[in-house]
């Protein structure tokens, strides 16, 4: 009976002993959390093994990461399966498409972006540029000719133009006094004549009686501008006016036809005519709608293998530049004792508690042997 009493008790002893130090030494991976002093001396073993290495640890929790985790050539791979570029493309399309379907504006586009009344300050920009060019061609050409500034040919062909123009205006002429709103215009006209005469005019309404004289004049007007003679004279007034004004300075030719005026006034028509606040105010849905098919098929599909080109080719240097080991190590490094603690029980919590018990275990065989010493020896 004593025998058996022997073998219960050295093996309790045992099994509580491997237990009880298991237990304690899991412990001591994390506890103390801080360092333990008596009397001014820091006692053995504390703070715990990871509080006390927690630098380290970060360390070579980064070294692992980036040496055997989340490697370049692994990045390389995975970026390169096409499951990966088919679910990227699906989600570009969606945001794509779900960020045009929001009817946003051009306007709200860019203001979005940072840039406030795009549109007044487009149609600012442009009435500046056209300002400047011309100011600088006002300067530039000051002083030239007409005839300088003209390119050649133009020139050639303006100078043979003088005959068309004057037979144009004859035959205008000719066709205008020869309609109803002609032949009233010459009546108006001699109506106002002698009208205008006092009693000059009555003598000759009294002479007259009650002819017409606008029957008697318009052919004779007629017959004035279809002579020849009629067509050369204006041919020769016309030739001889474009001569003098191709021998007209710009600065003349500006003062006399008042061309500042006349620019400014060009320069809101040219922007007007740009129609920028409508542009801005379409949505850019609008402007897309033509080119959805396009960009689902061919400019999202472009720019994602564009995309993961670039990537892949320069990931080795992006690792680099990233610098994910430091970045491990600063975000273990935030971790309190306890975080760690409880990050590594969560995941260990079942086999710590079966080293504990293996220690129990351990040590109750190592009791059963010591116990079967005392009996025998006993």
């Amino acid at each position: 009976m004593g025998a058996v009493w022997t073998f219960i008790f050295m093996i309790g002893i045992g099994a509580a002993i491997g237990g009880v130090t298991n237990h304690l030494a899991i412990q001591m991976l994390f506890r103390p959390y801080n360092p333990v002093y008596v009397f001014g001396k820091r006692l053995p073993f504390t703070p715990g093994l990871i509080p006390k290495r927690r630098d380290q640890m970060a360390e070579q929790m980064g070294k692992m990461v980036i040496e055997h985790l989340l490697t370049a050539d692994s990045l390389k791979k995975k970026m390169t399966e096409s499951s990966f570029g088919q679910a990227l493309e699906a989600w570009a399309e969606k945001q794509v498409f779900s960020w045009l379907d929001k009817q946003y504006t051009v306007l709200d586009v860019l203001g979005q972006a940072g840039m406030e009344k795009a549109d007044e300050k487009t149609e600012a920009m442009i009435l500046s540029f056209i300002d400047s060019k011309w100011k600088r061609f006002e300067e530039e050409n000051r002083s030239k000719t007409l005839s300088e500034l003209m390119p050649p040919l133009l020139e050639e062909k303006l100078d043979t133009k003088a005959g068309e123009i004057a037979r144009y205006i004859v035959q205008s002429g000719v066709s205008y006094f020869e309609s109803f709103e002609g032949r009233n215009r010459i009546k108006n006209m001699i109506d106002d004549f002698l009208a205008e005469r006092g009693r000059l005019g009555s003598m000759i309404q009294m002479f007259t009686g009650n002819m017409n004289l606008s029957e008697f004049i318009q052919p004779e007007l007629i017959k004035f501008l279809r002579n020849g003679e009629t067509e050369a004279f204006i041919q020769d007034l016309i030739t001889n006016e474009w001569n003098k004004a191709k021998k007209m300075t710009f600065s003349e030719l500006q003062e006399k036809l008042n061309l500042n005026e006349t620019a400014a006034d060009l320069k809101i028509r040219a922007v007007r005519s740009l129609r920028v606040k409508e542009w801005y105010s379409k949505p850019v849905s609008e402007l897309a709608a033509p080119y959805r098919t396009e960009i689902r098929e061919k400019h999202i599909p472009n720019i994602l293998n564009l995309l993961i080109s670039g990537l892949t080719n320069n990931m080795d240097q992006l690792m680099k530049q990233l610098n994910i080991e430091k970045i491990v190590k600063e975000q273990v490094d935030t971790f309190s004792t306890q975080r760690l603690e409880q990050m590594v029980l969560s995941i260990t919590s079942s086999e710590l508690k079966m080293i504990t018990y293996l220690g129990a275990f351990l040590g109750g065989l190592i009791g059963i042997i010591q116990a079967c010493i005392a009996v025998f020896q006993g």
